[in-house]
């Protein structure tokens, strides 16, 4: 939804870090690889499936060699730094929001999910407490009500789907 607003070094970070949040409850279902090919639709680059394929290939590499979660986290935790140093607020919001979107793309939110998406908030500096939208908006984000917005937006996407296709 908004990640053409992304530097393009971000846009390659993203996919990797959503590839890694796919793998991260040891299942890679369908709604997950749909949403992956979405965003490589939503970039409108040439390489953006052979990216994505690519990455999934590395991806599938780790989880065969038995990858622990702490390696993992690790993982995940190095790219978001890396993001972290080349993103200004408003691209952090992006990423954090679209993670969060494709943690519940499969209609489930495990806890290994939890805890990267957890990590990402922290390590991206977001204000952990809910208080601080009042005090300063530039660092919230409330992944509560995000979650709580995503549901919605899934719930009025099956809708208007029903609507426009029966």
């Amino acid at each position: 939804m908004f990640l053409k607003k992304l530097k393009p070094e971000n846009q390659e970070k993203f996919l990797q870090l959503s590839c890694i949040l796919c793998h991260a409850d040891g299942s890679y279902s369908e709604p997950e690889r749909q949403m992956m090919r979405l965003y490589a639709a939503e970039f409108e680059r040439e390489d953006g499936v052979s990216i994505i394929e690519k990455i999934e290939a590395e991806e599938e590499t780790h989880t065969q060699a038995g990858e622990k979660d702490f390696q993992l986290a690790y993982r995940f935790r190095s790219i978001i730094e890396e993001v972290k140093e080349n993103s200004d607020m408003k691209e952090r919001k992006i990423i954090l929001f679209e993670l969060l979107g494709l943690a519940y793309a499969d209609k489930s939110f495990s806890e290994s999910e939890n805890k990267l998406i957890k990590d990402a908030h922290e390590a991206l500096e977001f204000k952990a407490d809910a208080f601080a939208r009042v005090n300063d908006t530039k660092h919230y984000f409330d992944i509560t009500e995000v979650g709580d917005m995503f549901t919605r937006y899934i719930d009025l996407q099956k809708e208007m789907t029903r609507y426009v296709l029966s």
